[in-house]
């Protein structure tokens, strides 16, 4: 009867705990699950608030970005110090030409002797001139005028005056002029192209720097996002942990009774059905054997303890031998020596 009802208040004081241990873990299991869902919406209205969705991508996007502009500026300053070169050798020649003053040929005067014609030649020395737009063809049409008015004068005996020289003449005049203009032109484009280059890489340099920025902010929404992935992690952690306990604790509250109880059927506490009466035979044998036992480690420590005194003591015939030598005196030899 007393077990019956031990069993009873123990399974209803265990299902009670159970219940509670229960409830308990699903409200930590709710609560862990609302962190999770407020965690993932503010990490998306985080990224909406900034407008960037997916961020890998936006890295990637700027990255693309930076290599397109770095290689804008490299070329465009690559640009700038081979056109520099080319002005610093077109000053050079004005330089050793000596008839400009501030360095631009339209200051060449309006009209040049022929003989005055290697002026415009000395830039042909520089190969982003000579083949800058007719200047080729120009050229090789003064090249042309130059063998004809010989042949008119040589060949066929032609005064200056004479038609044929006089168109020639003119002819040699305007291609000579178109060819001073092309090489002026030639010199003018170099420097509005430099001007060009200085400003398309500020442009992209100012583009870069745009970026950059942006990299920056970027870089800072990343380690924002990265905490909130942190904390996501950490909850969704403790969220698995409480899930698998409560799974334990429905387990548990699901098996039998008596499968899981300290106290089995088959120990049952029951009170005897007689008296209890010692058994005095055995615990006389078990008496005497104690005795038997001490007795004889008795003797063996005796037996070592006299041993230990036989070797360490003189005998007693020993000492009275020594003790009668002593007290008879000298020997008879030795008395009569002295008297």
């Amino acid at each position: 009867m007393v077990q019956k009802e031990y069993e009873k208040l123990h399974e209803t004081t265990k299902s009670e705990k159970i219940e509670f241990v229960k409830q308990t873990l699903e409200d930590l299991l709710d609560s862990s699950l609302m962190k999770e869902r407020r965690i993932v919406g503010d990490m998306t209205a985080y990224k909406k608030i900034h407008g960037i969705p997916y961020p890998e991508d936006e890295k990637n996007v700027l990255a693309d970005k930076k290599q397109q502009y770095a290689k804008e500026i490299t070329q465009a300053r690559i640009e700038q110090i081979r056109i520099n070169s080319l002005l610093r050798q077109i000053l050079a020649i004005k330089n050793r030409i000596g008839t400009y003053s501030s360095g631009t040929v339209n200051e060449v005067k309006n009209e040049l002797p022929e003989d005055d014609f290697s002026v415009i030649e000395e830039f042909f020395e520089i190969d982003a001139i000579k083949q800058f737009g007719n200047v080729p063809a120009l050229r090789q049409t003064l090249n042309e005028l130059t063998i004809q008015r010989r042949d008119l004068e040589e060949v066929d005996g032609l005064q200056d005056n004479a038609p044929e020289m006089l168109l020639n003449a003119r002819r040699f005049m305007q291609t000579k002029n178109a060819l001073r203009q092309s090489v002026t032109s030639a010199i003018e484009e170099l420097r509005d192209k430099h001007m060009q280059l200085r400003a398309h890489e500020k442009e992209f340099a100012d583009e870069m720097e745009k970026i950059q920025r942006q990299s920056e902010q970027l870089s800072e929404i990343e380690d924002t996002l990265k905490n909130f992935e942190r904390e996501m992690a950490v909850v969704r952690k403790s969220t698995e942990e409480i899930h698998d306990r409560l799974n334990e604790v429905n387990i548990e509250q699901a098996l039998p009774f008596g499968m899981h109880e300290p106290l089995k059927r088959s120990s049952i506490a029951y009170l005897p059905g007689s008296p209890y009466f010692p058994d005095k035979r055995v615990i006389f044998q078990q008496g005497m054997l104690v005795f038997a036992v001490v007795f004889i480690a008795l003797l063996g420590v005796l037996f070592l303890f006299n041993g230990n005194l036989s070797t360490q003591r003189p005998s007693f015939a020993s000492c009275k031998t020594l003790s009668e030598g002593k007290s008879s005196g000298p020997p008879p030899e030795q008395t009569k020596a002295q008297g």
